[in-house]
């Protein structure tokens, strides 16, 4: 992969990738709760950095005459709650592979069959996962998770979902950050419970 140059043009520069990844890391839980930290630290990023400034000067702005000249540059810093989603929801989904794995190594299962994955959840449903796992949840955190099922199928990936009848009105709702940082601290302690 090129890099940018400080021009912003792609540099010749290539960056390359291991050629083997233990693939046995599948079925520990630790390898699974390390990726899910990074994402969650990038979501911490960008909610910290981004979004909950742009919010409070939101607020602060409705108290005054609106001015374009304050009101657009906020807007702009308003377009990453998707990209907050997007993180924030594979952080969850890998944290609750983590328990899946974990919860499999107990009963002596692995979760790689044939050089392949198997038993883990691929279509993202986060609910369910939750319930597959015995991880009981909140009215709010049910519905946060929707939302970032949401946003991992289509919201924050494309302009509209597969079909028409599956496109939603788009708009990020998901910027709960004490239910997102409060759930993925009950899952990790849910994990750490369940072996992982």
């Amino acid at each position: 992969m090129a890099a940018p140059a400080e021009d912003g043009v792609m540099a010749d520069t290539v960056v390359y990738l291991p050629s083997h990844v233990d693939f046995t890391a599948a079925d520990e839980p630790t390898a699974w709760i390390s990726v899910a930290e990074t994402l969650f630290a990038s979501a911490t990023v960008l909610w910290e950095h981004e979004l909950a400034p742009a919010y409070r000067e939101i607020r602060e702005q409705a108290r005054r005459p609106f001015d374009r000249e304050r009101h657009d540059p906020v807007a702009k810093r308003l377009l990453h709650p998707q990209a907050f989603e997007l993180l924030c929801g594979y952080a969850i989904e890998n944290l609750l592979k983590a328990c899946a794995v974990a919860r499999l190594r107990k009963s002596g299962e692995s979760v790689i069959k044939n050089a392949a994955l198997h038993k883990l959840e691929t279509k993202h449903r986060l609910v369910k996962m939750c319930r597959d796992e015995g991880f009981t949840l909140s009215k709010r955190e049910e519905v946060l998770l929707e939302q970032l099922e949401a946003a991992i199928r289509w919201t924050a990936r494309y302009p509209v979902h597969l079909t028409a009848k599956g496109t939603i009105q788009r708009g990020s709702q998901s910027t709960d950050w004490d239910t997102a940082s409060g759930l993925v601290k009950r899952l990790v302690a849910h994990c750490s419970r369940s072996g992982g």
